[in-house]
């Protein structure tokens, strides 16, 4: 591993133990305290972080429990690695997940859905600001995506209707 290599793990190492102080110790339990069901809203969840393509930043998914919707609600969230500022990028999204730079490192695709009966489809944000706009209109599930290399495409995979061994006389093809 090259010292570069090193400086840049130890850093990232870093920037998870500040992210996990920031959204979930605020309110920590005071040692000597037992812990209730009302400690269990100011946990946090944080999954699928994500680097900008020039490593200044981190998107990740910060989970939190809703009690009173039965449910948890996602956020995607910015942070400066070299700052450690957060900023919240999406607000009333609560499935919102699997968030991928673009190669240019201009805008954040991830997957979203309004309710339980609607389908997962891609968003893309646009770093710069504004809202996030729905790219996809397929009546399927989109289960993954990524950019193409050029940053002008996205290609993904959605749920099929058809059996997911192919017939015996050979493979299925759409005409």
């Amino acid at each position: 591993m090259k010292a570069t290599d090193s400086h840049s793990l130890n850093r990232v190492v870093w920037f998870f133990l500040i992210v996990s102080v920031l959204f979930g110790g605020s309110e920590a339990i005071p040692q000597g305290r037992i812990m209730d069901l009302s400690d269990l809203g100011k946990e946090a969840n944080l999954s699928d972080p994500r680097i900008s393509p020039d490593g200044s930043e981190t998107v990740l998914v910060v989970s939190r429990a809703n009690y009173e919707d039965n449910r948890f609600e996602n956020q995607l969230v910015l942070v400066d690695i070299g700052t450690d500022q957060t900023r919240i990028l999406t607000h009333h999204r609560p499935r919102v997940r699997h968030p991928r730079w673009s190669p240019s490192g201009d805008r954040i695709a991830f997957l979203d859905q309004k309710d339980v009966k609607e389908k997962s489809q891609v968003h893309v944000l646009l770093m710069r600001g504004g809202e996030a706009k729905r790219i996809t209109e397929v009546e399927r599930e989109v289960k993954f995506f990524t950019w193409r290399p050029g940053g002008k495409e996205l290609a993904f995979v959605m749920m099929s209707t058809r059996s997911a061994s192919p017939p015996r006389d050979g493979p299925m093809v759409d005409t």
